[in-house]
C-alpha cells in the first residue's frame, strides 16, 4: 500500500472510531451487566466488531441473523419474521445500527417482541444525525420519542443520546472520509484532516454549549413484560 493509501486507511479507522464513540461504550456496559447462563441469544445484523463484543457473552448459543446472505450469517431471515423462531425462545436480542435499514420498523420489532421470553432484554442502536449509508438500503431516522412509541409494548425502555449535539456535528466531518468516488475520498480526507485541527474548539463548545436536540444516535434497551403474552402467534 502506497503512502497516501495508508495514511487515508489511517484517517478513515479514526473517523470511524470517533463516529461510534458512545456506543460501543454503552453495549460493552450492556454485556458486561448481562448475567451468565442464557440458552440463546440473537445478534440481528451479523459480522464485524459488533459481533466481536457479543462473543463474549456467556450463554449456550449465540447466532448471527442477517438478511443479506453475503454476510455469512448463521441464519439468512428478514427481522419482520422470525417464524424460525417459536414465541418466547430467545433470552436476549441486539440490534446494533439495524433498525434504520428495515422498511417495516413496526412489524420487526413486534416479532422481536414475539421471539423474546418474558423478562428477556432487546439492546437496540440507531443514528439519527448521521449521512446517508447502505444504499439503498437506509430508510429511517428516529428521535427519541419515536423509539419510545414504536417500543411501548416493552417496559424499562430506556433511551440515551450517545454523544452531544456540538459531537454529533463533529462526526459529520469525520464521516466525509466516507465518500464515493476518488475525487470525494480525498476532499474527504482533507476535511477531517482540517477538523482534527478544531478539534479543541469543538472540545471546548461542548463545556459550555449545552443543547439536547441533536445527538449522532441513540442508544436503547428494554425488557419484554415478565407476564407478557401479547404479540405471541396464536
Amino acid at each position: 500500500m502506497s503512502f497516501a493509501g495508508n495514511l487515508y486507511h489511517r484517517l478513515k479507522l479514526i473517523s470511524k472510531k470517533f463516529s461510534r464513540k458512545g456506543l460501543y461504550e454503552w453495549l460493552d456496559q450492556q454485556i458486561a451487566a448481562m448475567p451468565p447462563g442464557a440458552n440463546l441469544v440473537l445478534n440481528i445484523g451479523a459480522g464485524g466488531a459488533v459481533f466481536q463484543k457479543i462473543q463474549k457473552i456467556d450463554a449456550e448459543k449465540i447466532l448471527q441473523v442477517d438478511i443479506d446472505p453475503d454476510r455469512k450469517p448463521d441464519i439468512v431471515a428478514d427481522a419482520c419474521d422470525m417464524n424460525m423462531f417459536a414465541d418466547r425462545s430467545v433470552d436476549a436480542i441486539f440490534l446494533i445500527e439495524v433498525l434504520e435499514h428495515i422498511n417495516q420498523p413496526w412489524l420487526a420489532v413486534k416479532e422481536l417482541h414475539r421471539i423474546l421470553k418474558p423478562g428477556g432484554k432487546i439492546f437496540v442502536t440507531t443514528p439519527f444525525i448521521f449521512p446517508i449509508h447502505d444504499r439503498p438500503y437506509d430508510f429511517y431516522r428516529y428521535t427519541e420519542y419515536g423509539l419510545a412509541y414504536l417500543f411501548n409494548d416493552f417496559e424499562n425502555v430506556n433511551i440515551d443520546r450517545r454523544n452531544s449535539y456540538t459531537q454529533a456535528i463533529y462526526v459529520l466531518f469525520a464521516r466525509a472520509m466516507f465518500g464515493e468516488g476518488k475525487k470525494s475520498k480525498l476532499a474527504g480526507a482533507v476535511i477531517f484532516s482540517l477538523s482534527l485541527l478544531l478539534l479543541p474548539l469543538f472540545l471546548l463548545a461542548d463545556i459550555f454549549y449545552k443543547n439536547d436536540a441533536a445527538t449522532t444516535g441513540y442508544v436503547l434497551s428494554a425488557i419484554k413484560p415478565p407476564h407478557s403474552t401479547s404479540g405471541d402467534k396464536p
